[in-house]
Formats: structure tokens, C-alpha cells, sequence
């Protein structure tokens, strides 16, 4: 259609040399005017189950955009409650091999791959005891440990025992039990700000608990 590519995909499933395996892929993929768009994707490997509107790469312009996929190819991808298994990212980063949090998502993320932003995400834990929502912009995938992260959430709702399991996740396991023994378990909210690499950041904001507030 107006020299554009169109095709359904009602099955596809591959492996890649780096272990991830692409079990199910269906969806609706259009190749025109240097774009991918895949409408309607389901897509599962090992760990995570992808549901999007659309999943799009375009070439930015300029010369050698292949070659440098990272800064001159523009992602978009609307997440449908997917669920994301964060070992799934250990494949390409591996400052989160064996990292097995896992969250739901939904929302749009679009930018380059080297600096990926979003108005709004909606984020939950499986158990539904960790919801919030998220504006957020990352710079430097894929070096994770000197990516720059601008975070804004203006409302987290969890429980302390919630966060250390989150917290232990990644700093493998050596905070775990820092808040739940002194405060058994207290239902909490927090806004905050963080800037920074997840090594060397500054970050303010309000926690409100049911044993008390802090700032």
C-alpha cells in the first residue's frame, strides 16, 4: 500500500546467539518510509510478556543510522499491562543479569534508545501492593551503571516489608529487612524526585507511613 510492506504475523518464534528465546510474536508489521511499526503486538520470551499497541523503530535522519542504532533509531512502544521480568533486560545489560523483579506496565515510552522518555507510566507489582505512576527520562542505555536517570513520582503506595523486597532486588540482597523489622510492615506513600546514575544520585521527597511521616 503506497509502496509500503504489510503482513500479519500470526506466529513467530526464534532464538538469539545471546540466549533469549522469542517464543511468541503475533501482531500486524508495516515496513515504510524507514519505519518499522508492529500494531497490536503480543510478544513472550523467557521471562516477560509483552502487550502494546504498537511496537515502532524509525530511522532518525542522517547517514549511518544502522550502525548507530542506539542514538539514530527512534523507539515508540504503548504498553498494555505488560509484563516485564527484569531478567529479560539482564540479556543486554549486565548490571541486571539474574535479576528476577518483576512489575506490570503501562504507558508510552518513545525517544532514541540512548535516551528513552515517558510522560507517564503505570507501574504495579505483581501482588498489587506497590502501585504507582512514573514520569521518567533515561540517558546512556545500555551502560546501566552510567546511565543518567530523571525520575518524578508524584505518588508511590506500598508497605515497608514491599520495599525491601524491592530495594533487595537491586543491591543484591544487602538491604533486605532494612525498614520491615522496625516498622513491621507499615502501610507507606511517597512522592519523590531522583537524578542520578543508580550509584551516584541526589533524590528528595515526602514518605507518609502509618507509624509516622519524613522529608
Amino acid at each position: 500500500v503506497d509502496g509500503a510492506i504489510e503482513a500479519d504475523i500470526k506466529s513467530l518464534a526464534a532464538t538469539e546467539k545471546c540466549g533469549i528465546e522469542l517464543r511468541y510474536l503475533t501482531g500486524h508489521i508495516r515496513f515504510a518510509d524507514r519505519t518499522i511499526m508492529v500494531n497490536d503486538i503480543y510478544l513472550k520470551d523467557n521471562y516477560t510478556t509483552l502487550i502494546a499497541d504498537y511496537l515502532s523503530f524509525s530511522a532518525i535522519a542522517g547517514k549511518g543510522s544502522i550502525k548507530d542504532f542506539l542514538r539514530k533509531i527512534a523507539l515508540g512502544v504503548d504498553f498494555k499491562e505488560t509484563f516485564l521480568d527484569f531478567r529479560t533486560i539482564g540479556f543486554f545489560t549486565p548490571e541486571l543479569q539474574g535479576n528476577s523483579f518483576k512489575i506490570y506496565v503501562t504507558g508510552e515510552v518513545t525517544g532514541p534508545i540512548a535516551h528513552l522518555v515517558s510522560d507517564k507510566l503505570s507501574v504495579h507489582t505483581p501482588n498489587g501492593e506497590t502501585v504507582t505512576d512514573i514520569k521518567l527520562s533515561i540517558k546512556g542505555i545500555p551502560n546501566m551503571r552510567k546511565a543518567i536517570f530523571d525520575v518524578h513520582i508524584p505518588k508511590l503506595r506500598s508497605n515497608t516489608k514491599e520495599i525491601d523486597k524491592i530495594v533487595a532486588h537491586f543491591t543484591h540482597n544487602q538491604t533486605q529487612n532494612l525498614t520491615y523489622p522496625l516498622l513491621n510492615k507499615a502501610n507507606c506513600t511517597l512522592n519523590c524526585n531522583f537524578l542520578g546514575t543508580l550509584y551516584d544520585f541526589k533524590a528528595d521527597g515526602k514518605l507518609l507511613s502509618t507509624v509516622g511521616d519524613a522529608e
